[in-house]
């Protein structure tokens, strides 16, 4: 735990300060009029942890002597203890000085149990995790025969020394607040149920907290969350919806062996039975949780190596005999798991006066009311359903009881009532008027009854016009709705279920009219009709407006003019008259967008432009024929039109070329190269 700068110069004692022979190193934790410090022993080089008492300002002188003679108190009977059971923490010394009264004891330098859980979130093993229970269970049966109850177990109580074992832990931090009047949420997790009541609490309640850490162990802490989901999704009330699960007997918790299939049905069933709410059907003692261990989960085949220790685990082992395992079981833990494992049990184990114990049973009860105002407020503003379940958790409550189960009992009847269950709420309504805790509320009972039955009779009514509408009848349905607004009296809401289901008949019928015009139009295009599907669906569009029937039409439309166009086309191709084939394909692309024509259009303008080249190179307008021919190719590099063509046109110009070099020749007297260039030319 980090220091908080303000809590230590409220001390007196600060990192570096020397408290008799022991110097200061730093803070490991505090609570509510506690902090334990880390300290160093120079003379026998070694660290110590050094619990502090811290009283407030605001602590009246009573209860400040009070405290006082507790914490003394707390110190002989830790030593008296330790000097008689060699598995608890030494107590070293006492101290009291001007700045404060000081226990002195053995430092445990290891992981807690909560370190591992925060840290993995997985199961721990089942091995591992019953060797810590055994071991816990050896702690508690020595304390608890000293008349003495820890209420205050945690994973974070429960080390792994470096060195191996386990250890018991407390570190004087929950005892003393919960001598006070605080119950942090780490407490409140896994306090027994007894612990709010005011009850008498007994080694039980040990029993139980134990358990709820062993099932945190073997469900893994991302389950186990899971499993408390309901509780947890409050972070801001954490204590007050713990203590209500715990002193709800009717929450219980989800059987281990359903959140971890690898956990056997017999381990399943004990961790139950040590979590169960009330303390006679829970394990009795930590003797019997040790017999019940032995028994189920223990082989006597075995025999381990003497004074083994898995440090990783905190089981320790031994020579010793073992008891056999169950063939229902194939768990295999070592007896000596938790015969022989060093226990230390955390400072603060002592005596909490009735004074003090009243006033944290007073502010519990505080708690509970306040929840069970909260229902109350969600009641008034008739949040039926929350205010319901706010007071299912206080039904079995000794005084709150009788007014939560009639409470109860009113916000189901007006869910009843608004989810038309109107037999249901009569009965409730009747079972109410007799009940005393509703006599503030009879005129709300009469009203709400006499409600429901009026809603049944009309809504008998109501139904047998909505079956008309079910089966289309929607002429039918609104006579029937016109017929009832005209003979009965009706209340407003009864009104408005009308006026909807008439909004309904109306959909419906809308509906239904459009569906069969959109299928009148379909039988009619497979006839061949299209004319008349048009029509069809242009009236119903005029009648009942629709984006359907619209779409329909149009698309019909589309296609009669996209056929129009495409025949037009071939008619012109087979005319002759490509120019106006031309236009009608790349007419009927745009209005089908599909580029059917592309390439055909492609062709066709090709053979246009040879035609063109033919009739300019019959004028002699060679030049511009050739551009004519050289598009037709690049249209189609196929069209034997084009290419002759232009083959045409290259040899003509060779022949001029060859003619106008031999009159050269001629003319200069190169008799034999003008022959030449004729031959050629020939």
């Amino acid at each position: 735990m980090s220091t908080n700068p303000t809590n230590v110069s409220a001390t007196g004692l600060s990192p570096g300060d020397k408290l008799d022979k022991y110097e200061i190193v730093d803070m490991i934790g505090q609570g509510g009029v506690s902090i334990v410090w880390k300290g160093y022993d120079s003379l026998l080089d070694r660290h110590v942890a050094i619990k502090q008492l811290t009283l407030g300002a605001d602590t009246d002188a009573d209860d400040q002597e009070s405290l006082r003679e507790t914490f003394r108190s707390e110190a002989a009977i830790l030593k008296r203890i330790a000097s008689e059971q060699q598995h608890l923490v030494q107590v070293i010394d006492f101290i009291d000085e001007p700045r404060g009264l000081f226990i002195v004891m053995e430092f445990i330098d290891g992981a807690s149990i909560e370190q591992m859980l925060e840290v993995n979130g997985k199961p721990l093993e089942q091995r591992q995790t019953l060797g810590i229970i055994a071991a816990t269970c050896v702690a508690l049966d020595y304390i608890h025969k000293q008349d003495i109850v820890h209420r205050d177990l945690k994973p974070a109580n429960i080390m792994l020394p470096r060195a191996g074992g386990l250890k018991v832990c407390d570190f004087g931090l929950a005892t003393i607040m919960a001598d006070q009047d605080v119950m942090n949420q780490g407490t409140v997790r896994y306090m027994a149920p007894e612990c709010f009541s005011g009850d008498k609490i007994d080694g039980k309640a040990d029993i139980y907290s134990v358990g709820l850490i062993a099932y945190e162990m073997l469900a893994g802490r991302e389950k186990f969350n899971e499993a408390f989901k309901i509780v947890l999704r409050d972070q801001r009330n954490q204590a007050m919806r713990w203590m209500k699960w715990h002193t709800n007997v009717r929450a219980t918790a989800p059987a281990l062996s359903s959140l971890n299939p690898a956990i056997p049905e017999t381990l399943s069933e004990l961790v139950s039975r040590m979590i169960e709410k009330e303390p006679v059907k829970r394990i009795g003692s930590a003797e019997e949780l040790m017999t019940a261990i032995r028994r189920h989960f223990v082989d006597q085949t075995e025999t381990p190596d003497a004074a083994a220790i898995d440090a990783a685990s905190g089981v320790a082992t031994t020579a010793a005999a073992t008891a056999k395992l169950e063939k229902k079981s194939k768990l295999k833990v070592i007896l000596a798991a938790f015969l022989l494992i060093q226990v230390l049990i955390g400072l603060g184990m002592w005596a909490i006066s009735e004074k003090k114990k009243s006033d944290v049973v007073a502010e519990a009860r505080k708690l509970v009311i306040a929840d069970f105002d909260e229902a109350k407020t969600l009641l008034i503003a008739k949040d039926w359903a929350a205010a319901r379940d706010g007071f299912e958790e206080h039904l079995e409550d000794k005084q709150l009881g009788k007014y939560a189960q009639a409470f109860t009992m009113w916000a189901n009847a007006n869910i009843n009532f608004n989810e038309r269950n109107f037999d249901e709420t009569i009965v409730l309504c009747d079972q109410l008027k007799d009940l005393d805790e509703m006599k503030k509320r009879l005129d709300d009972v009469r009203r709400l009854r006499d409600k429901a039955s009026r809603a049944d009779s009309f809504f008998v009514v109501f139904d047998r016009i909505k079956e008309k509408v079910d089966d289309g009848d929607y002429d039918g349905a609104r006579h029937s709705i016109a017929e009832v607004m005209e003979t009965m009296s009706l209340l407003e809401d009864e009104k408005a279920e009308l006026e909807s289901l008439r909004n309904l008949i109306e959909g419906q019928d809308r509906e239904a009219y459009i569906l069969r015009a959109l299928q009148n139009a379909k039988r009619l295009i497979e006839e061949g009709r299209r004319v008349d599907a048009v029509d069809v669906l242009s009236k119903a569009d005029k009648e009942r407006s629709d984006r359907r029937l619209r779409d329909m039409r149009a698309r019909i439309l589309k296609e009669d003019r996209y056929n129009g166009t495409v025949l037009a086309a071939k008619q012109a191709e087979q005319s002759g008259d490509l120019a106006e084939a031309i236009r009608n394909y790349v007419l009927a692309d745009e209005i089908n967008s599909e580029q059917k024509f592309t390439q055909k259009v492609r062709l066709l303008k090709s053979d246009v432009a040879a035609e063109a080249g033919q009739k300019l190179e019959n004028d002699g307008k060679l030049p511009a024929a050739q551009a004519q021919y050289l598009l037709a190719k690049g249209l189609n590099p196929q069209n034997q039109v084009a290419i002759a063509g232009l083959s045409r046109i290259k040899l003509g110009k060779d022949f001029d070329s060859l003619i106008g070099a031999g009159n050269a020749a001629l003319a200069a007297g190169e008799y034999e190269a003008a022959i030449q260039h004729f031959e050629e030319a020939k």
